[in-house]
């Protein structure tokens, strides 16, 4: 016996290890279901379709470059209302920080530069989704020219289905012969 174990500990540290194996014995000799070929249609969900002459990434890089561009614009424009002096400046004591606000027409021009570019930044956000989405290409749910490749398709899948559902139930009554023959031999006496 080991130290520090009992006996009802180490059959139940026993019974897990065997029942883990087992799992794992009787999953790996389920046969896999037969390959299905299905010709499918992909319908491209991206709003802008790449030309024939640039790669995603170059695409991506021109959003993040239109990004930067529009951001810098904004900055410049808060810079050179600040120098305008249509500001109210504050200071807190708390934490030592100097914050400042727009007053007058720089108030509005910046709000309305504010508005400008959140909408050019979900524009462009977009257009990154959707190269994303492209690049990323999940497959798509298979579209069929005939209503038999359809149902060939489906028939296919509920075989595939009922395939893995018998392995599954072939597993469990396995498992459960197992646990029937220890529960027999009365090792877990207590």
């Amino acid at each position: 016996m080991l130290p520090g174990f009992s006996n009802k500990s180490l059959r139940w540290i026993f019974t897990l290890f065997l029942s883990f194996t087992l799992s794992a014995c009787f999953a790996s000799t389920t046969t896999p279901p037969p390959s299905i070929t299905v010709t499918t249609t992909v319908q491209s969900t991206s709003t802008q379709l790449p030309t024939p002459t640039e790669d995603l990434a170059t695409q991506k890089q021109k959003i993040w470059d239109d990004v930067s561009r529009e951001v810098a614009e904004f900055n410049q424009m808060v810079e050179q209302e600040k120098s305008l002096g249509n500001i109210e400046t504050s200071h807190d004591s708390e934490t030592g920080q100097d914050f400042f606000r727009f007053t007058g027409e720089s108030d509005v021009k910046i709000r309305a530069a504010h508005e400008n570019l959140m909408s050019q930044m979900v524009i462009l956000r977009d257009r990154y989704l959707a190269l994303y989405k492209q690049g990323y290409n999940p497959t798509p749910f298979p579209t069929f020219s005939t209503r038999e490749e359809a149902l060939n398709f489906y028939y296919q899948t509920m075989q595939e289905d009922q395939d893995w559902l018998e392995a599954q139930e072939k597993t469990a009554s396995a498992l459960r012969e197992c646990f029937e023959i220890l529960f027999r031999r009365d090792w877990f006496a207590f």
